[in-house]
């Protein structure tokens, strides 16, 4: 979205009439269009920001298209990415995550976590079937088990408390574990994401099968 969040709401109104001999009770649907904005455009200028700006830019301007593409791809592979990751239960959608992970990342690929913010289901052995899952990813990428124990399952809560056992400039990828992505995702995120300039917002649309 390029100016903010947009919502569609539908809205049923019940009317009534009151006066006789029509005394009735009638429904009218309405569409109402709502967005949610980013907020204002905020602009800061720090000298020591342009120095370091300037110096960059002088830096990469002595390089040839082939060194500066090289550079480039150098700096993004040093971005690690944090996927956090709410859970309660659905141990077989969580294997089907991992197995898509590890098919998906290559094995020189070493800049990758996955923070599972892990809430205690109903079904134990659920529970310790996930707990195995995530044992063997850690294999390919570090797993990292923020334990939430039997509280009520919240999304934005787990996404607050497994983003507050990271730093704060850390590169953080908030998924779900319904969500199946491929390598060129984790590479996109690092491209688009800019320290304190930049963030990347994904699309992510759904496949149906009835």
């Amino acid at each position: 979205p390029r100016h903010g969040v947009d919502y569609v709401l539908d809205i049923i109104l019940w009317f009534k009439k009151f006066r006789p001999p029509h005394r009735a009770t009638l429904s009218v649907r309405r569409h109402a269009y709502v967005q949610q904005t980013f907020g204002e455009i905020e602009a800061i200028s720090e000298e020591e920001h342009l120095k370091v700006l300037k110096s960059a830019s002088e830096y990469y301007s002595n390089m040839t298209d082939e060194e500066q593409h090289e550079a480039a791809i150098n700096a993004n592979d040093s971005k690690r990415v944090h996927l956090l990751m709410p859970l309660r239960g659905r141990s077989t959608t969580f294997k089907r995550f991992c197995e898509n992970m590890l098919e998906v990342l290559p094995p020189s690929e070493k800049d990758i976590e996955l923070v599972l913010i892990l809430y205690k289901s109903d079904n134990e052995s659920d529970d310790m079937s996930i707990r195995k899952e995530a044992q063997a990813l850690s294999a390919v990428l570090d797993v990292r088990i923020v334990d939430m124990g039997e509280s009520e399952f919240s999304r934005g809560k787990a996404l607050t408390m497994g983003s507050e056992v990271l730093s704060p400039d850390s590169l953080m990828f908030f998924t779900d574990v319904d969500m199946l992505f491929t390598y060129a995702t984790i590479e996109r995120i690092r491209t688009n994401t800019i320290l304190g300039t930049q963030v990347y917002f994904p699309i992510v649309f759904s496949e149906f099968a009835p």
